[in-house]
């Protein structure tokens, strides 16, 4: 209270002492003072304006404070000139113009915090926007009333920031960001199981075709069995995932690939893969005297896919007496798909 007493008295003491002389003119000045002191007083009329512009559409309290002070003294500025007090205008339109300056850094640094504020609400929104188009797909309860919680807050937040209360509208604009994008996150993840189910699904329909062939015929007991439930765990599968349930599903789908390549080790022994191939063989002998016996036989399609099944048996016998097992397996499953191929355009005839 002392400072601001003495600020006061001293600058009471100081208008008092500039306008004496200028009393003592009688109201009279040098023209060039007059026009000079005109002149400041006018720029600080745009400055006032300028500031006037900034601090209506901030919002800010400092601001207009602030500007109601530089407005005072520039009507105490323009008073002082009218009565001739040229100096003490000048002395009042300067702190006129500094507070008007002050206002207007105040307002426009409001309108930079504002516009960034708005920015960050708008992306808010944009982010429950992309959210709420598979919040249904999801059929997650805990998941929608996260969501609604924050559409909630982000209404709030627009609340708060129309009526200038920008504190509490950054606070709830935090929350509905972290919200949007746990959901966002979850969202994400659900697309990507999703596409992975697919994907593994697909894989897993070619693989239990493979093994199929790879067990068909096959001695071993157990083989048959593990394919059954293979093929069991896989229809599991699939209703999982009719119910977006792809984390169970995923699961299911490497039971199913585990029974699958165990099944097919049971048939891809030594002896396994030796009498595989000497039915193969027997087999491809068979069609190829067959077809090599009727009219047409060098264009008929069955007989050249015989003769591509006996390139292949070769290869595979090649592996098997080098003990090269898992590379007799590959050409001995080709060799079976081709005499299958051979076998549905004979009986197709």
């Amino acid at each position: 209270m002392k400072i601001r007493y003495i600020t006061a008295t001293t600058t009471l003491v100081l208008l008092c002492l500039l306008s004496g002389p200028l009393r003592a003119q009688g109201g009279h000045g040098d023209p060039g003072i007059v026009d000079k002191v005109e002149q400041q007083l006018r720029e600080t009329d745009d400055v006032l304006q300028r500031a006037r512009n900034a601090v209506r559409s901030s919002n800010n309290p400092i601001a207009e404070q602030t500007l109601v002070q530089a407005i005072r003294l520039q009507e105490s500025a323009w008073e002082s000139f009218a009565a001739g007090s040229y100096q003490t205008a000048m002395f009042l339109t300067r702190q006129a113009r500094e507070r008007a300056m002050s206002a207007l850094t105040v307002g426009r640094q409001a309108q930079q915090y504002e516009g960034v504020l708005q920015r960050r609400l708008e992306r808010a929104a944009d982010m429950l926007d992309r959210v709420r188009d598979h919040l249904s797909e999801l059929k997650d309860e805990p998941l929608n009333a996260i969501y609604e919680n924050a559409l909630t807050n982000l209404d709030r937040a627009w609340e708060f920031y129309r009526t200038g209360q920008h504190r509490p509208a950054v606070k709830l604009a935090d929350q509905v960001e972290k919200a949007a994008e746990k959901l966002l996150s979850r969202r994400n993840a659900e697309l990507r199981n999703r596409q992975q189910f697919r994907q593994r699904l697909e894989n897993m329909e070619r693989l239990l075709e493979q093994a199929e062939i790879t067990t068909e015929n096959c001695e071993s007991e157990v083989a048959p069995r593990l394919m059954e439930r293979a093929e069991n765990t896989v229809r599991v599968a699939e209703e999982l995932g009719r119910q977006d349930r792809y984390l169970a599903a995923l699961q299911s789908l490497r039971q199913a690939r585990q029974m699958v390549l165990q099944a097919s080790r049971e048939c891809e022994g030594p002896d396994q893969l030796i009498r595989r191939y000497e039915r193969l063989k027997k087999h491809a002998d068979e069609l190829s005297e067959l077809l090599s016996s009727g009219p047409g036989a060098t264009d008929d399609p069955a007989l050249k896919l015989v003769e591509q099944a006996r390139e292949q048996l070769k290869i595979a016998r090649e592996q098997l007496d080098q003990d090269r097992l898992e590379a007799a397996s590959a050409p001995l499953q080709a060799a079976q798909l081709a005499l299958r191929q051979a076998q549905k355009h004979l009986e197709s005839r």
